[in-house]
């Protein structure tokens, strides 16, 4: 799957920056002892409620979780690496 994607998409990350942003600010984070998110609003956020798991029959839909999970993947690997 990676192939579809070419030097981790650069060309695919505006359609996936918030979904980074959510994921950094939910995130825990040693210099705060917990996520910004909660530190910003005193309690942890909804989770969007839609996982790759769930049975899907729309095809292009079923690729999108499939683009969204590489990419939540590739985004973590950067974030990390910074």
């Amino acid at each position: 799957m990676h192939g579809d994607i070419p030097n981790a998409a650069p060309s695919k990350w505006v359609d996936w920056l918030h979904l980074a942003e959510f994921w950094y600010n939910t995130t825990w984070h040693s210099a705060l002892k917990q996520s910004p998110f909660v530190v910003l609003y005193g309690h942890t956020p909804k989770q969007l409620g839609i996982d790759a798991a769930s049975a899907c029959s729309v095809s292009s839909l079923d690729d999108w979780f499939q683009q969204g999970t590489v990419m939540q993947t590739l985004i973590q690997q950067h974030l990390a690496r910074a």
